[in-house]
């Protein structure tokens, strides 16, 4: 879509932030912590270019960094390294820190939280 002719920059974005929105919807089920991460930086983005405090050049260049993640399912953070290539390890991972290490959670130790990820992972084969 970028390198399409005869489209502005901001219709562009507003191609690639439709499509990216659609796979976020598709597969909230997979990880639901990282694609609501994912669809809130793309909002805040639209909303962004919408009250003018981005150009079209910038809005196209910042809308692509959340579709290139959620296509590559890029994280944006470190998980810990128990869990790095495990993809379920790593959504149940994302569930359980936003709710155990969070500002609503009781603070367990990220390391610890990333060991009972692993486990369920495992106990699900």
């Amino acid at each position: 879509m970028v390198a399409e002719t005869g489209a502005s920059q901001a219709s562009k974005a507003d191609r690639i932030a439709s499509a990216t929105r659609q796979a976020i919807t598709e597969k909230m089920d997979q990880d639901p912590a990282l694609y609501r991460q994912f669809s809130e930086l793309l909002q805040e983005t639209i909303r962004a270019y919408r009250d003018r405090r981005l150009s079209e050049r910038d809005y196209l260049s910042k809308v692509m960094d959340p579709a290139g993640k959620v296509a590559l399912r890029d994280r944006g953070q470190d998980v810990p390294q128990v869990i790095w290539g495990n993809d379920h390890a790593q959504a149940v991972f994302g569930i359980l820190e936003e709710r155990l290490c969070g500002n609503h959670g009781i603070q367990v130790d990220r390391e610890e939280v990333a060991a009972m990820a692993l486990a369920r992972a495992r106990s699900r084969r």
